[in-house]
């Protein structure tokens, strides 16, 4: 690692541009908080995923955050009100959170892309309010008789290819 003296004799020889880079990524770093909820992050991971399937691309957490707070907001809203949801239907640990993440994903996305809707994060965000019912539409009876890990334990596999976590 840099000491202090080599980093700013290196900042030295940078161009106007270099250094404004620099700029933005030390502020990004000084400003953002750390304390975010694991679901949250899990989530947006998830929703992030979702955008490189289909040939999109999108900021990291702490740049999205900072730059539209008040979806952030709502993805937090939606962590919270899923990770409700699937303590109630028995999902607790975290590997099976996010292979229904991944579930529920597919289905918002064959939701937005029925309804000709552009796919952004920010239709993800918005549709994924609905990913409860959308899962209980398409898996009738599932959430209700406790059946939440047989289907998890049924998809895994096809999940898990290309997915270390799963």
């Amino acid at each position: 690692m840099l000491d202090f003296h080599e980093i700013k004799s290196g900042l030295m020889g940078l161009s106007r541009a270099e250094l404004t880079e620099i700029k933005k990524t030390v502020s990004l770093l000084l400003e953002r908080n750390t304390e975010v909820d694991p679901m949250v992050s899990m989530l947006f991971e998830v929703l992030q995923s979702g955008m490189t399937r289909n040939g999109l691309t999108c900021p990291g957490m702490v740049l999205y955050r900072k730059q539209k707070p008040e979806l952030f907001n709502e993805l937090c809203q939606h962590a919270e009100m899923l990770n409700t949801w699937m303590r109630g239907i028995g999902i607790i640990r975290v590997i099976d959170k996010k292979l229904l993440m991944l579930i529920l994903l597919d289905l918002v996305v064959e939701s937005i892309q029925a309804s000709n809707t552009p796919l952004n994060m920010t239709t993800l965000i918005r549709y994924f309010a609905s990913a409860p019912s959308r899962f209980d539409n398409s898996f009738p009876g599932y959430a209700a008789n406790g059946m939440g890990m047989f289907l998890i334990n049924s998809r895994r596999e096809n999940y898990g290819k290309g997915n270390e976590d799963l």
